[in-house]
């Protein structure tokens, strides 16, 4: 993944750079019309990938909890004796993933969400609350994408994945 990254973000001559962008928006969907900036301006497919969109272009609505990303969620639950249930019974460690011991205290009985960005996704995560931030944590790690071959093949993928633990 980090080859790939490192690819993503190679900036093309100009005219190959921008029909990679195009292409890749075209393959994967992306509304145009959202971005931040006129497409034709990104540096590189990785520069698009996390771009800014639009104000306005994701309308928030009066509810106290909203959705934090374009995302799916593909598992919610309840922390329960310090773990976190993926798919098909795969348990991560609340302590593992936070990169705190006091971690199982902490959330024990809490809720947790998994969520799955998808490349036609808008790749930015907002609060999904009026929150205060208190603490942020860099879990420096792999790379691997989180879609369904890997959430099943490859051993503790969200504890061995970067991550970034945020507490409010």
């Amino acid at each position: 993944s980090r080859w790939v990254g490192k690819i993503m973000h190679y900036q093309l001559p100009a005219p190959l750079g921008v029909f990679t962008i195009w292409a890749f928006a075209k393959i994967y969907n992306i509304n145009l019309n959202e971005t931040e900036k006129n497409w034709k301006e990104y540096k590189s497919i990785g520069d698009f990938f996390v771009r800014k969109l639009k104000p306005n272009s994701r309308p928030i609505n009066a509810f106290s909890v909203v959705h934090p990303a374009d995302s799916k969620i593909s598992q919610l639950g309840i922390i329960s004796d310090g773990n976190m249930i993926q798919a098909k019974g795969l348990k991560y460690s609340v302590q593992e993933i936070c990169q705190d011991l006091e971690a199982y205290k902490k959330y024990e009985q809490g809720m947790f969400v998994t969520y799955y960005l998808c490349p036609t996704d808008y790749h930015r995560v907002h609060a999904p609350v009026d929150m205060q931030i208190e603490k942020v944590i860099y879990a420096p790690g792999e790379l691997w994408p989180v879609n369904q071959w890997s959430t099943h093949n490859v051993r503790n993928l969200f504890g061995i994945n970067e991550r970034v633990i945020i507490e409010a």
